[in-house]
């Protein structure tokens, strides 16, 4: 691998240097949240600093690229070289984990609304349905107080919705994690405890009528035990739960046919084990 020093000279001379690309929203959406959660659950800012300085030391091309634009578009810390073949860092006089946090949650929810923006029909298409001026008007209001309403969704519900869409790092991981250990003992969510948040499981929990009990917790890892999740069908009911919750989220952009789609192919890829498993327990 090259030294640090020359990877980051060679991105700054790309023309496209700090450039939001399909491939930087993915790395938001995939890899960003796991790789912060590695130096940003320290309290105290110059260990994130050095921990962060760490990490892009030790990061791939493409990941130190995408890296940089986070950092520096939410000003949580400046790196670049010098005339004197040197590596500077500057990170935010008040960088803690908080405002890491923070930055990552809006910028998953700008990428998630730019994917789906792009499944949405536009407004004109929107209006051809509509065949007098006044029915366009009234539609174009709805449209209106409906933008309106969203802008007041608050921060947490935004992060809410982002862990509910975020098939690699949100829910739907954690319960397949907790699938895959399920011996019929207890079905239990073991998650990093920086990258989610408790508030959040307890959310989609209440939603559903699902007990949720704390029976661990540490620097870097929670684990969460769904009391009432105790046999197949209940596994399967869960499931149900997370698909139902995906439709409710208004700019999710597959349909109840898709949803119910993959809900079928979950139970059914899934048969043979659940079998095996109700076979050791008899």
């Amino acid at each position: 691998m090259k030294t640090f020093y020359e990877r980051l000279f060679i991105i700054e001379q790309d023309e496209n240097y700090l450039k939001e690309t399909e491939e930087y929203h993915e790395f938001v959406k995939r890899e960003l949240g796991n790789i912060i959660a590695e130096f940003a659950y320290e309290s105290h800012p110059m260990q994130i600093a050095r921990n962060c300085w760490s990490t892009l030391e030790n990061s791939e091309l493409n990941i130190l690229s995408y890296m940089l634009i986070f950092l520096k578009k939410y000003n949580l810390m400046d790196v670049h070289t010098t005339k004197d073949h040197e590596v500077w860092c500057y990170p935010s006089l008040n960088l803690n984990s908080e405002m890491i946090r923070e930055s990552y949650e809006k910028e998953l929810t700008y990428v998630n609304s730019k994917a789906s923006q792009i499944t949405k029909p536009s407004i004109f298409e929107r209006l051809n349905g509509f065949e007098t001026i006044e029915e366009r008007q009234a539609h174009i209001k709805e449209l209106s107080q409906n933008y309106q309403e969203s802008l007041r969704l608050s921060e947490e519900e935004n992060a809410y919705t982002n862990f509910i869409l975020d098939r690699e790092n949100g829910l739907y991981n954690l319960l397949e994690k907790a699938l895959a250990d399920f011996d019929f003992r207890g079905f239990v969510l073991t998650y990093n405890n920086w990258h989610i948040s408790y508030s959040f499981i307890k959310e989609f929990c209440d939603k559903y009528g699902i007990v949720v009990n704390m029976i661990e917790r540490n620097d870097k890892v929670n684990k969460d035990l769904l009391v009432n999740i105790k046999t197949i069908d209940d596994i399967r009911y869960l499931f149900q739960c997370f698909f139902g919750e995906l439709q409710k989220i208004e700019h999710y952009s597959k349909s109840k046919e898709q949803l119910l789609m993959e809900n079928k192919e979950f139970v059914s890829s899934n048969k043979e084990w659940l079998e095996e498993r109700i076979g050791r327990r008899g």
